[in-house]
């Protein structure tokens, strides 16, 4: 079992210590069953966002259940990260999924949906949504899992914000200065806008908002997901 690296890495919502065992759920068991075609003796990793990493080994894999036994800890839980809010409008499926995925790669500690007058999706699956961000959390091996916050209209999720946490919106066709230039050392949060765009009402109003600061992506329009990822390249990677 020295080589755990390439074990399959299972978030859990179990309380994890060592020499503790249970069953997977069914979702996790098919995965691991029929996906992953562990045996009995095989290593999974585990995490729950709570107390770090462990090693696990699969006592029984079989066809209705499937059990672990924790072995030892492999990593302790990292302080909390740094703040990292990213404010969305809904776009289509598979757009959206991968916007979802590379977020949670870069960090984003909290996603928000929010309601624009474009917004092409208005309802949203929160349990799929969910799902896609603990897959993402467990591909790229964060300890954490990115908390995510029920769809509302922007300007009330706005209006009930934290105004000490500075919130850099992506306006496009606006007076605003590079990404770049804009410092987020702190708790902070990135607004992209809806595939179709802010309108122009949107924007003035945002604009007014004291703890809001306008920011351009450039010269060129960006889709929405590739907005969304430019700006946290900068902001998360900074």
């Amino acid at each position: 079992m020295s080589d755990y690296t390439k074990a399959p890495r299972i978030f859990v919502e179990h309380a994890l210590a060592e020499s503790d065992s249970f069953c997977f759920e069914d979702k996790v068991h098919h995965y691991l069953k029929n996906v992953m075609r562990v045996k009995d003796g095989a290593p999974v990793r585990l995490f729950n966002g709570r107390d770090g990493e462990y090693l696990g080994q699969i006592e029984h894999a079989g066809k209705k259940d499937m059990c672990v036994t924790v072995i030892k800890r492999l990593f302790p839980q990292k302080a909390a990260p740094r703040k990292l809010h990213l404010l969305f409008s809904p776009i289509k499926k598979e757009r959206m999924d991968f916007l979802i995925e590379k977020a949670v790669e870069l960090n984003v500690t909290d996603i928000h949906p929010v309601l624009t007058l474009h917004s092409d999706i208005r309802k949203l699956n929160s349990d799929r949504m969910r799902l896609q961000i603990i897959e993402a959390a467990e591909q790229c091996e964060r300890l954490d899992i990115p908390t995510l916050h029920p769809a509302e209209d922007m300007f009330k999720k706005l209006g009930a914000w934290n105004a000490s946490v500075s919130m850099l919106a992506a306006l496009e066709r606006f007076d605003a200065k590079p990404i770049h230039e804009c410092a987020c050392d702190t708790e902070c949060g990135i607004l992209i806008g809806p595939s179709g765009g802010f309108s122009e009402d949107e924007k003035q109003k945002l604009a007014k908002l004291a703890y809001v600061t306008p920011v351009s992506l450039g010269k060129n329009i960006l889709r929405a997901e590739t907005a969304a990822i430019a700006a946290l390249s900068v902001i998360a990677l900074s």
